[in-house]
């Protein structure tokens, strides 16, 4: 008994050097080799946003390009019936960004501009082209699969590792945070929670249409998802890790490149022995996704429905015992 081994999966990654950067657009307020705090204010960043608008008829005096100021006179048109003749005024501070023959003007507004923190602990190792790399200390917590673009902000618990995370979990107070927890994420939640302005959600489980649909319309909002599809608790000891670092800045990547390894490249998969009390996570149908402790291990092999043989291990998950194929199963660590 002693010889079997499983697969492991590490779902949390201790103390690992990294690099984050920050976005800004003014001078810099610190110096390559600096050491910062999560307060240190690194330099300014003005945020801007698109702004449409319809304007049939319009003559405008300005063009595509031309920085404009709230209140310019921008152009005039015609009303009540051509009689009479309405100025046009910029709406907002920023340019003219585009100008369409059915009369759409499209505006960049620049809002004003906003101090960027470190967020984290640790030392300026580059300042380059409007970007600040901050070298530094993290624990990396890794996904099971994610849509939308990278992100960060603050960590907000939200919901219970078994709990459906419903849109009627979220307020107001979820804007710049990244949310956390729950075992299903619902279409309608992630909908509001982008409303709302948070930064990004992670959960444990997803409808597999959902998710689908979401990456068919490039959806912009940032989603993680820890464990799988349909309803499944988020793995052993991610809940208990979010709750240590609620309120404390994250980062969340979503990697747009996977490299494929050829079987020739691939390295050899780490395996431990497997023992009463292994922490392991089910890969069977029934079960998938799944945290549980190991509590017996057959003899010798046992005939399976498919007709197979292999070793069955009893599995505790929650209050509940099943019985699981060894070939079915990879420690936690």
């Amino acid at each position: 008994m002693s010889s079997l081994t499983i697969p492991v999966i590490k779902k949390i990654k201790e103390k690992e050097k990294m690099v984050l950067t920050r976005q800004i657009t003014g001078e810099s307020m610190v110096s390559v080799g600096e050491e910062v705090a999560a307060e240190t204010i690194l330099g300014t960043k003005r945020f801007s946003r698109e702004v449409k608008y319809r304007l049939p008829g319009a003559k405008l005096t300005v063009s595509p390009g031309e920085k404009i100021v709230r209140g310019q006179l921008i152009g005039s048109r015609k009303v009540m019936l051509g009689l009479r003749s309405s100025k046009i005024l910029a709406p907002v501070d920023g340019e003219v960004k585009s100008i369409g023959n059915n009369g759409e003007v499209v505006f960049q507004e620049y809002g004003q501009a906003e101090k960027i923190a470190a967020g984290c602990w640790g030392k300026i190792a580059a300042i380059e082209d409007g970007t600040v790399s901050i070298e530094t200390m993290v624990k990396r917590i890794f996904g099971a699969t994610g849509i939308g673009g990278s992100c960060s902000g603050f960590i907000k618990n939200l919901a219970k590792s078994d709990e459906i995370v419903t849109p009627q979990l979220l307020s107001s107070s979820v804007a710049g945070m990244i949310v956390c927890g729950g075992s299903l994420l619902l279409r309608e939640t992630v909908e509001k929670a982008q409303a709302l302005g948070a930064c990004g959600i992670i959960a444990g489980g997803i409808n597999y249409r959902e998710f689908a649909a979401f990456k068919k319309e490039n959806h912009p909002f940032t989603i993680v998802i820890t464990d799988g599809f349909g309803a499944v608790p988020m793995g052993i000891n991610i809940p208990e890790v979010y709750a240590m670092v609620d309120g404390s800045e994250a980062m969340v990547t979503i990697p747009v490149n996977i490299k494929t390894v050829s079987k020739s490249e691939e390295k050899e998969v780490e395996r431990v022995p497997l023992n009463i009390g292994t922490v392991v996570r089910i890969l069977a149908a029934e079960k998938m996704g799944r945290y549980g402790k190991i509590t017996a291990i057959s003899e010798k092999e046992e005939v399976l429905p498919s007709g197979l043989k292999d070793f069955v291990a009893e599995v505790k998950v929650g209050e509940e015992m099943s019985a699981v194929a060894v070939s079915n199963l990879q420690a936690v660590i």
